[in-house]
């Protein structure tokens, strides 16, 4: 009795100021910052309206991820869509249709920064905030294996160094150790396994096959295996296939990897 009165008296409270600290702690450092791939420019009110997705919803409604209160608007009005060969706006069979640079869209048209969209008499401009995207080739790789190929010290077996242009092959970069692996065929699996394609063996928290990439039409995408701390894709875990770009951060337990796209 004695042993559960101290308990009571003194571990319980301590226990409970720790899990408020650690509250505390988690509400003032928040989440990482989300990347902001774009925005679009209200030119009625001035207010700026962040993509930081790759498919944002635009509309009257208020289950639309930028919700545009114009009474001309249809409740689910158009879809701004980020892709591999570049940004994307679909009409979603609006009422009064979609305008870019005052010309009338059918159903989707590719949109480039400082291009002005009019959804009826809202007139927004469109501002890309990181690298244009770029165009890597729609057709899927078939048939070959993948064959990831590590290098050290910045030279590429395709000829040449990091620091020239004109690779067209996708590159994971560890960004600690500065190891490459070349991305060749449609399917790579990342872990600490000798089977992994691209094998980290260095690092905490990598599990034996952390994560898998894909190519498919749109290009590359990771996922997670079902790995023990989960895959970090910018910062934030994934749930679900995430579409990779030129830039992009994927952490596996203490390692990122940068993935890399040039063109030739």
């Amino acid at each position: 009795m004695i042993v559960i009165t101290a308990v009571s008296r003194y571990i319980l409270p301590s226990l409970a100021l720790i899990i408020l600290f650690k509250c505390i702690l988690t509400l003032l450092l928040g989440h990482p910052k989300e990347k902001i791939y774009a925005y679009i420019t209200d030119m009625n009110t001035g207010e700026r309206h962040p993509l930081n997705m790759w498919e944002t919803s635009l509309g009257r409604s208020n289950s639309s991820d930028i919700v545009l209160p114009y009474s001309a608007v249809s409740r689910t009005h158009a879809v701004i869509s980020r892709r591999i060969d570049g940004w994307y706006i679909y009409d979603l069979d609006s009422k009064s249709g979609i305008r870019v640079n005052e010309n009338k869209i059918d159903e989707k048209m590719t949109i480039k920064n400082g291009d002005m969209l009019s959804f009826a008499d809202a007139n927004f401009r469109f501002e890309v905030a990181d690298d244009p995207v770029q165009h890597v080739g729609k057709h899927k790789k078939r048939g070959a294996p993948p064959q990831p190929v590590a290098y050290q010290g910045g030279v590429s077996p395709y000829g040449g160094t990091e620091n020239q242009r004109g690779y067209s092959q996708p590159r994971m970069i560890n960004t600690r150790t500065g190891e490459v692996f070349v991305l060749v065929g449609n399917r790579v699996t990342v872990g600490a396994s000798a089977k992994s394609d691209i094998r980290i063996s260095y690092g905490q928290g990598v599990s034996r096959q952390h994560s898998l990439l894909v190519l498919y039409e749109d290009g590359w995408a990771i996922t997670d295996n079902n790995s023990t701390n989960g895959t970090l894709l910018n910062g934030r875990k994934i749930s679900q296939p995430q579409l990779l770009f030129d830039g992009d951060i994927i952490t596996l337990g203490t390692e990122s990897l940068l993935f890399k796209i040039k063109m030739r």
